[in-house]
């Protein structure tokens, strides 16, 4: 018989759409195995260990096989709910015949309990033939959690079956609304590109129609006449319906790459029991991201942990750090370096140009007798005199559109903004000192993303060639 694990997040935001996939993803296993029944093992964590075992008792009749990390009495104390306990008594109730317990010693710290989850995920992937993980994709807050159980199978190569589910509401937008943000932007960008391609492809119908007219045929005029007349409407059009339509890619792009951002800070912060106050500049905003942020700062903050909170909050700076020194700074360094070697190289060519450019006319005026026999290209050297100031300007747009000095500059400012907040967090002794560093960290990634906005706001046309 075929054996299906679980693997997956307690606290899940639609047990609805859960249970719902979780029913279409067995059914995709048991065709893609030519199987007709099945034999479920879990945990019975509540959230996803609970929503697939009755998704396989009520949709499928499979059998149970319950692998606990720990003896049952220390297992109830980590379900936080009357109704989430009760759930799990009656299931093993039921099924206490098919009950395995991976430690029966008692534990004795939360390395042991921690120890202890990731050897029940690991003893399930062990013995099936099938793991289904239902998570959100992001690494593991913990050791023994679904990210850890997920990267062993990757491993070790067992089937996987992935189910993209959310832990909370502020993750779900978070999510769906970076999504959106990375595709808003990526349209943003090719549009600008486009922009300046067709500005520069007729920048080059010109410079060849005024040079060769004389040595090009009527067909070919009207050809590069026409298609310099058509790439001039294409970003005409382009300009009109895309940047300063309201509503349109531009301001899709600001709006959920600041909401993005915010619900980033927002989520975390909820984590950590970080009292959320509103910040005033919704300019950008949607009116849910404000409804989240409005209804978190009423929120009553439940028993606080303040070493938790430090660590958490030292994890959020070091990803920023991390951003700000590694990962933004290789997007950077390499286009900026090409780019500018590139205008260097033009800077080069067009001095040449125009030095042939003065021989030619010195030679033709009989200013340098010597050289009268010389035979100077004019035609060559009209073209490159016409193209090579447009094609500058298409490379200084490119940078323009990208702010790469500006955002190395403001990488380095942050940076050390978040190495001066870890150091402060050290000597943190109370809640209210943390809320103040807290506070202070949000309102510095949130100025980050608003001069991003103004950035964008200035760029609603590429620059004119």
């Amino acid at each position: 018989m075929l054996k299906i694990g679980i693997t997956g997040h307690r606290n899940l935001y639609d047990h609805n759409k859960v249970k719902s996939d979780l029913k279409s993803k067995i059914q995709k296993i048991l065709a893609d195995n030519n199987a007709t029944e099945f034999e479920s093992w879990t945990s019975l964590a509540y959230g996803a260990d609970t929503l697939f075992a009755e998704v396989s008792v009520e949709s499928f009749s499979a059998p149970l096989k319950i692998i606990l990390p720990f003896n049952q009495k220390e297992y109830e104390n980590d379900f936080d709910t009357p109704q989430r306990l009760n759930n799990l008594k009656s299931w093993t109730s039921k099924y206490n015949d098919a009950i395995s317990v991976i430690n029966p010693n008692p534990i004795q710290n939360q390395e042991e309990r921690d120890d202890a989850y990731y050897n029940a995920g690991i003893h399930i992937c062990n013995r099936v033939d099938v793991m289904i993980a239902v998570y959100d994709n992001e690494k593991p807050e913990g050791k023994g959690g679904t990210g850890d159980i997920v990267e062993y199978c990757e491993q070790k190569g067992i089937k996987l079956y992935k189910i993209e589910a959310y832990k909370s509401k502020i993750q779900m937008l978070r999510k769906t609304t970076d999504t959106e943000a990375m595709k808003a932007k990526k349209t943003f960008f090719l549009l600008w590109y486009l922009c300046v391609l067709f500005s520069w492809v007729s920048a080059l119908a010109v410079s060849i129609i005024v040079p060769f007219k004389e040595k090009i045929t009527n067909e070919t005029f009207f050809l590069l006449v026409t298609l310099e007349a058509a790439l001039i409407f294409a970003v005409f059009v382009i300009v009109a319906k895309k940047f300063k339509k309201k509503k349109g890619i531009r301001d899709t792009t600001i709006i959920k790459r600041r909401e993005t951002e915010r619900l980033r800070v927002l989520e975390t912060y909820d984590k950590l029991n970080i009292q959320i106050t509103p910040l005033t500049d919704v300019e950008y905003i949607s009116e849910a991201v404000k409804q989240i942020e409005i209804d978190l700062s009423k929120k009553t903050l439940k028993k606080f942990d303040l070493k938790y909170s430090k660590k958490k909050l030292k994890e959020l700076i070091d990803d920023q750090i991390h951003y700000h020194s590694q990962i933004r700074a290789k997007k950077i360094e390499k286009p900026l370096d090409w780019a500018e070697n590139i205008q260097t190289a033009l800077e080069v060519l067009f001095a040449i140009t125009v030095l042939c450019e003065f021989f030619s006319a010195a030679i033709e005026l009989d200013y340098f007798e010597r050289l009268k026999d010389i035979h100077m290209p004019h035609e060559i050297l009209l073209f490159a005199a016409l193209i090579l100031p447009p094609s500058y300007i298409a490379i200084e747009s490119i940078k323009f559109l990208n702010e790469w000095k500006r955002l190395m500059k403001e990488s380095k400012n942050m940076i050390l903004f978040f190495e001066t907040a870890k150091n402060d967090l050290d000597k943190v002794t109370s809640s209210d000192e943390l809320q103040l560093i807290a506070n202070s960290i949000r309102q510095k990634m949130d100025e980050e993303n608003s001069s991003w906005t103004i950035l964008i706001d200035s760029k609603e046309k590429p620059t004119g060639m």
